[in-house]
């Protein structure tokens, strides 16, 4: 009697003691989790504070980088955002396969003004004209007696999609199931989406720093 008693104390103990590491387990992972929402909260909330100070700061144009999770990517308010995650679609970009998005946009404004000692200009002369489309806007005045000013803006939007994607370690199979069986690795690939017709990127490079 006092054997089986002795046997169900020890698995009582024993079924206390999983349920407490269970018990323990889960806590510490919900902890994790809660962190990890937490953490990533407050950089958000940083990055885009940093983001409006920026806009009012014409010299310090230092940003942090937001962090998205999949779901937070696919729902996010953010129109900048909304509109990259749609252009990764468009370009068929897997949800599993993207890295990172990047998105610059760009004013460029030029003003020049001509003199001329001699008289250009009759005496009523005082024309502003404007050519202009969405990327590039062209001001010109011209006025008596040999006024000409000039002034150009120019926009520009970039938008960076880092990916990965696996290649062959060696040159790939003409026969295309043997490139079935060959060892492949994971590389990061990066597109570049340069909005303005009137611009070309010359050259680029983008670096990972690995430890």
């Amino acid at each position: 009697m006092l054997e089986y008693i002795k046997n169900k104390l020890a698995l009582i103990i024993a079924i206390a003691f999983a349920a407490m590491v269970l018990c323990i387990g889960f806590l510490l992972t919900k902890n994790k989790h809660l962190r990890f929402d937490y953490e990533t909260a407050l950089n958000n909330y940083h990055a885009y504070e940093k983001m409006f100070t920026t806009k009012l700061d014409s010299v310090n144009k230092q940003n942090y980088e937001l962090k998205l999770t999949k779901e937070m990517l696919e729902y996010s308010q953010d129109t900048i955002i909304r509109n990259l995650n749609n252009l990764r679609k468009e370009m068929k970009i897997k949800d599993k396969q993207i890295k990172q998005l990047q998105y610059l946009a760009t004013q460029t404004r030029i003003h020049d003004s001509i003199y001329f000692t001699d008289t250009l200009f009759q005496y009523d002369v005082n024309i502003d004209t404007t050519v202009a489309d969405e990327w590039h806007t062209v001001k010109l005045h011209l006025a008596y007696p040999s006024t000409v000013n000039i002034e150009s803006r120019y926009k520009n939007q970039i938008a960076v999609f880092a990916s990965t994607e696996k290649q062959t370690v060696n040159p790939p199979s003409k026969i295309f199931f043997i490139r079935w069986f060959q060892k492949k690795m994971e590389v990061v690939k990066i597109d570049v989406v340069d909005k303005n017709p009137y611009t070309e990127i010359a050259e680029q490079r983008f670096v990972e720093i690995i430890k």
